[in-house]
């Protein structure tokens, strides 16, 4: 990390302490060009602080993704002039610290893994398939229609944390967002492919781990600057999945304790959500949402050892 970001309660003290910073760093021989120097309010143009790029108008917005080379054919007419190993390069160029184009980057990783499935042997530096590079493409115009972060997160001292997570046969998606449903942070990932042979159960049960992970790493963030933590509310679109393992009769493994010490959050409330809950909503019904027994820690009890 090279960025050093300096606040005070107003101008003057601003001033003092940059002058302070910038002489004490070159006394140790750190010399901060001055066009790197960002001091004040924010400029007329976005400016980039921590790998984000900030915007006048006080929100920031990730990566816009990398630019995407033109579409050339290759020799054979299915093909373009972009390797397997291009396409691995302009994932890994796509910074995104909160999450917020996870989606976007599973979404590249996916076509690629589809392209790697239709010819395994062949290696990273194989040409990719026109159809492959167009859907690539679509992604990369979602990169810069996306819509800006606010700067700032503005939290209700009665406000709540809504966690949601889900999986599929290939990835696992999880989403923290506030009261108002602004996201705070969000993660979406592959599966790696010796666990894509796991039930659909231990995959959703594995999502929920992630949330709760996801979870403690942003209040240990927010404690660190004294910020309050907001009251958390899971929801899980699979209530079978709830139930079902409390009727095995296997140890707590180390899975289960992690989620075990989730589930004694103070005021924790799990609830079921599923498809329908999008039309319910249209027409105001609210059955669609319900509050889950609270199961304890019987209801990770039943979660194999072998995870």
């Amino acid at each position: 990390m090279d960025d050093l970001i300096v606040t005070c309660s107003c101008p003057k003290l601003l001033l003092e302490a940059v002058t302070i910073l910038l002489s004490v760093c070159r006394k140790y021989g750190f010399r901060c060009q001055p066009k790197k120097c960002r001091i004040g309010v924010p400029t007329e143009h976005p400016c980039k602080v921590l790998g984000l790029r900030w915007n006048p108008s006080d929100t920031l917005s990730d990566c816009e993704g990398p630019n995407f080379p033109p579409c050339v054919l290759a020799l054979s007419e299915d093909k373009v002039l972009l390797t397997r190993r291009d396409v691995m390069s302009l994932i890994a160029q796509c910074y995104d610290p909160l999450g917020f184009q996870s989606n976007l980057l599973l979404r590249m990783r996916l076509i690629l893994r589809r392209e790697l499935e239709k010819d395994p042997v062949s290696d990273l530096d194989e040409f990719i398939g026109v159809e492959a590079f167009k859907t690539l493409q679509a992604t990369m115009m979602d990169f810069d229609n996306s819509l800006p972060i606010p700067r700032v997160l503005k939290l209700a001292a009665d406000s709540t944390f809504y966690l949601f997570c889900d999986a599929s046969g290939f990835g696992i998606g999880t989403i923290i967002c506030d009261s108002d449903f602004n996201l705070v942070r969000c993660s979406a990932h592959l599966i790696q492919a010796v666990k894509l042979p796991w039930s659909i159960v231990r995959k959703e049960l594995t999502s929920c781990l992630e949330v709760a992970c996801l979870y403690s790493e942003t209040t240990r963030a927010m404690e660190s600057v004294n910020l309050s933590v907001p009251t958390p509310e899971l929801y899980t679109d699979n209530e079978a999945n709830y139930h079902r393992t409390g009727g095995f009769d296997q140890p707590v493994a180390p899975v289960g304790q992690s989620l075990q010490a989730f589930l004694s959050v103070e005021g924790l409330r799990c609830l079921s959500i599923w498809l329908e809950i999008i039309c319910a909503c249209c027409m105001g019904v609210a059955d669609s949402v319900q509050d889950l027994p609270a199961l304890g820690s019987a209801w990770w009890e039943g979660i194999p050892s072998t995870w």
